[in-house]
């Protein structure tokens, strides 16, 4: 997991992400898929834009995985939309990686 941005945003971003690890396995008994864990931490970053006293995250969070159907890239942003990716750069360089 990476996360480009705000630290302490970051930092929370991947508290929330090992508690919904932790429940998962806990409530399935198995690892959480990524499609899922990337749904999550979308739907409780935008939980932070919806009501006007809490202060919106400045962060992302790029979730990387390798299971049976092979590597999987997810992007979850702060508005709610988690996307899948083949490849992606985020953050300060971003524009000048997608231009080349």
């Amino acid at each position: 997991m990476a996360v480009p941005g705000k630290l302490p945003d970051g930092r929370q971003i991947v508290s929330r992400a090992q508690q919904e690890c932790e429940n998962y396995k806990r409530f399935y008994g198995n690892t959480i898929p990524t499609k899922v864990l990337s749904d999550r931490l979308a739907n409780y970053c935008h939980a932070f834009s919806l009501y006007w006293h809490l202060r919106p995250l400045g962060s992302a969070a790029l979730t990387a995985s390798y299971d049976d159907n092979g590597p999987h890239i997810y992007l979850s942003e702060t508005n709610g939309v988690s996307y899948r990716y083949y490849g992606i750069a985020v953050g300060k360089g971003r524009q000048g990686i997608k231009t080349e």
